[in-house]
């Protein structure tokens, strides 16, 4: 990994001390960055990190949203969109661009660390100085709970969220509410149209996959500046 290669070189003495702090807190395995004991093995692997092969975070990144987005799998105009447009969150590097080389790591949200305590409120000053700077005219979030504490937008902000349909109440999906946000983000990705720019034009487009798994789309106002967009999933 080069790490002043990556997006956002102006995160790299922050990523540097995210990643000493973490190689040094694995040497006392899961639990000792409030991991899974099934994760020992990846736990271990951090003690070598800076060593560890790289790969585009779009490869390295997997998962329920990343399977359903399947950005690794994205060409031409597609995989354009994704390198300009979709970042992705993470608790190690803040930000990152899909084509970013980075190599596998272990770091749950709620772990403390030496010297720096929990990754994101660690990392958050710098990353939202960085983030602002880019002065995004919109975002589509799909991240989930722990990750918006790493960066609020101030620009017009939407949250996807799923809905599904139980003995005629509405209910949110919770964990498969990531795959419904990877549907979303590889539609927008490989469509033909431009990407949206308002939020309005985010409602459009998701309505053109009616029909598909989803019998509804709506937008309602959120917490003051978001909007929340709901995808009601076909019964």
């Amino acid at each position: 990994m080069d790490l002043p290669a990556l997006s956002y070189p102006e995160l790299t003495t922050a990523r540097t001390h995210v990643i000493e702090a973490l190689t040094a807190a694995s040497a006392g395995g899961p639990e000792a960055i409030n991991a899974p004991p099934s994760t020992a093995a990846e736990v271990e692997a951090n003690i070598h990190l800076l060593q560890a092969p790289a790969a585009p975070a779009s490869e390295v990144y997997t998962g329920v949203l990343y399977a359903a987005a399947g950005l690794a799998d994205l060409a031409g105009p597609a995989a354009e969109r994704a390198r300009g447009h979709v970042r992705i969150a993470s608790t190690v590097f803040g930000f990152l661009a899909p084509s970013d080389e980075i190599p596998a790591y272990r770091l749950p949200p709620a772990a403390k660390l030496p010297e720096i305590g929990a990754p994101i409120p660690y990392l958050s000053p710098a990353v939202g100085e960085v983030m602002d700077a880019q002065a995004p005219r919109l975002v589509l979030d799909c991240r989930s709970g722990p990750y918006v504490r790493l960066w609020r937008p101030t620009c017009p902000w939407v949250h996807v969220k799923a809905i599904e349909i139980r003995g005629g109440k509405p209910v949110v999906v919770s964990h498969f509410a990531k795959h419904h946000r990877g549907v979303l983000t590889r539609h927008l990705l490989t469509r033909a149209a431009e990407l949206p720019a308002t939020v309005d034009e985010v409602a459009q487009a998701a309505r053109e996959l009616l029909g598909t798994e989803y019998a509804e789309v709506t937008l309602a106002k959120g917490k003051p500046g978001t909007h929340v967009l709901e995808l009601t999933l076909r019964s």
